[in-house]
């Protein structure tokens, strides 16, 4: 029992590198690992103007960024698209976009910081081999980054896949398949991919090359790439990493994830890419490749809320819901991603948009919680704050009953039943446990209750000179019941304070993905501070735990005090 809870530690480090964790204060220096975050797509098409009328509405979805898609007049009043445009062999000019240029240097956001142009194929591309159309084509993807770059955007999104009949990545459909063979139109492929990145690079050196799909997209063809309908793609992708300068980052969006329904399908398919998948990339840009790309997931909205059985992109509920299936799709995208999840939506909204074929009900209308379940698997401290003014507003009001016993500690007698496995009474007061990590080379630490410590100066439960050890109060929990926890801490010395919410199924504890450690914001030496969490019962579990305790302090005068422990069911 003692390594399963000790292997639960080391996982808990593995979460607060994955951003769950605010540093602690006093902490050794650590560096942060990127912020995830998530990106908008799908049939609402928001442009310049869009971005800035509905800054809001789009500011109250759980989205990091979005994708925009731009069009303008040309120099005859047609109206023309940046996302089919780039790819043809027509010119595009910049100041038709001056409009969209001025707005989006408008437009400011410390929310929406993640922003996108979309650019895709185009049926009118021309031939590898055809110098003059991709010349320009070149020129296009300039004036591109240019808009991306004035409008402050965070770069471009890449959409590969061939529509309305663009045969661009189909060898056998080339205009010169006839005159030449499959490796020359590769070297091709290849050279206009550099001269592309080479001629965006020099307008925007960091920027973030995002697209829908990269090499993903040819999984199933690494041992046969001419079998594969886009069999020239991994050349053309091999020609940005010709190019590409270091500060450059580019994202395989992975969007055969849309139909993934297990932890399992996102984790392989990031192994693949990292890994499997550089079977496809040159050897001489496979460092590059593993520095540069990033992994990342699509999941298909209409999948979760619109799409019955029969359909291919149907996802069937998780415990009766099919709101906990995007829970664990969006958890385990994120879990197995670099950066970047984003979803795509068709047939519902975020906010208003004239877009044919979009209905008027929003996710959240088709699929109650469908903004709270995202923005806490993403940013859990913003959920967490959402979530805790509804949740103290209800407390104050006594409408919610806290589920733990002795929460105040106020009743300091021992507690006498007997501990499960490695745990402890002793020390421990009526209802809760202890556990402490032994270490030979680190005197124990001590638990006790302090009876002028708390907030008010009642009771508080105290920890001091403890390398790692917790407080520990379980009850009886079902599959995808939600919870609240929160608890009033204050800290004197060296090492961090922790409020841990754990799980347990028949067989013990649960996986590391299913709990938080939550670490409030630095403060000053002995200020009292809450720590809230809410969290949701993972699948198979029976018990949920409420841990509270310290690691980290060095000797008997690094304190840590707990008041008021609350453990509420959300209704």
């Amino acid at each position: 029992m003692i390594k399963r809870l000790s292997s639960f530690t080391r996982r808990s480090f593995l979460v607060a590198a994955a951003g769950l964790i605010l540093t602690p204060l006093h902490a050794a220096q650590a560096y942060d690992p990127p912020q995830k975050k998530l990106i908008e797509a799908g049939w609402e098409r928001p442009d310049a103007s869009d971005l800035l009328k509905y800054q809001k509405e789009i500011e109250k979805s759980p989205y990091d960024g979005i994708v925009l898609m731009l069009t303008a007049k040309d120099d005859e009043g047609k109206t023309i698209s940046l996302q089919t445009r780039v790819f043809d062999p027509e010119p595009l000019k910049l100041d038709w976009f001056a409009q969209d240029i001025k707005q989006l240097k408008s437009f400011h956001s410390t929310k929406l910081t993640d922003n996108f142009i979309r650019v895709s194929v185009s049926p009118k591309a021309p031939d590898w081999f055809d110098d003059a159309g991709w010349k320009q084509v070149v020129e296009n993807w300039k004036v591109a980054a240019e808009i991306a770059k004035q409008g402050n955007l965070k770069g471009v999104c890449f959409d590969a896949e061939m529509y309305s009949g663009a045969t661009i990545f189909t060898y056998g459909l080339q205009k010169n398949a006839k005159l030449h063979s499959f490796d020359e139109y590769q070297e091709k492929a290849r050279q206009r991919g550099r001269e592309i990145i080479e001629a965006v690079a020099g307008i925007d050196p960091g920027m973030v090359f995002f697209t829908f799909r990269m090499n993903d997209i040819n999984r199933n063809y690494t041992k046969n790439i001419q079998a594969s309908r886009y069999n020239l793609f991994p050349a053309f992708i091999n020609g940005w990493l010709d190019a590409a300068p270091p500060q450059m980052t580019f994202v395989d969006g992975g969007e055969s994830a849309y139909t993934y329904d297990t932890p399992d399908d996102f984790l392989k398919t990031a192994n693949w890419m990292r890994n499997t998948g550089l079977s496809l990339v040159a050897p001489e840009n496979r460092l590059k490749y593993r520095a540069q790309v990033q992994t990342s997931f699509g999941l298909y909205l209409d999948a979760y809320s619109h799409y019955t059985p029969e359909s291919r992109y149907y996802l069937p509920p998780l415990n009766g819901s099919r709101l906990n299936r995007l829970q664990s799709n969006i958890e385990s995208a994120l879990a197995a991603s670099d950066q970047y999840v984003w979803t795509w939506g068709e047939h519902y909204r975020w906010w208003p948009t004239n877009t044919k074929n979009v209905n008027p009900q929003t996710w959240d209308e088709v699929l109650p919680g469908t903004t709270k379940v995202l923005l806490q698997a993403v940013h859990p401290e913003l959920a967490a704050a959402e979530v805790r003014g509804e949740f103290d507003k209800l407390i104050t009001q006594n409408k919610l009953t806290n589920l733990l016993t002795n929460s105040d500690f106020s009743n300091s007698a021992p507690n006498t039943s007997k501990p499960a496995a490695d745990w402890e009474t002793q020390n421990a007061p009526v209802g809760w446990s202890t556990w402490q990590k032994k270490v030979s080379s680190f005197q124990p630490g001590k638990f006790s209750i302090d009876p002028k410590g708390g907030e008010k100066g009642g009771n508080a439960a105290c920890l001091a000179g403890m390398f790692e050890g917790f407080f520990i109060q379980g009850i009886a929990a079902k599959p995808g019941e939600r919870y609240y926890a929160r608890v009033r801490v204050r800290q004197n010395g060296s090492g961090s304070a922790r409020l841990d919410i754990r799980f347990q199924n028949q067989k013990g504890w649960t996986d590391a993905h299913k709990f938080l450690i939550v670490v409030p914001e630095q403060g000053k030496a002995g200020q009292w501070i809450t720590l809230a969490t809410p969290v949701t019962v993972p699948p198979e579990a029976t018990k949920v735990f409420v841990l509270i305790g310290a690691n980290g302090q060095v000797n008997e005068n690094d304190k840590v005090w707990f008041d008021n422990v609350e453990l509420y069911k959300i209704p």
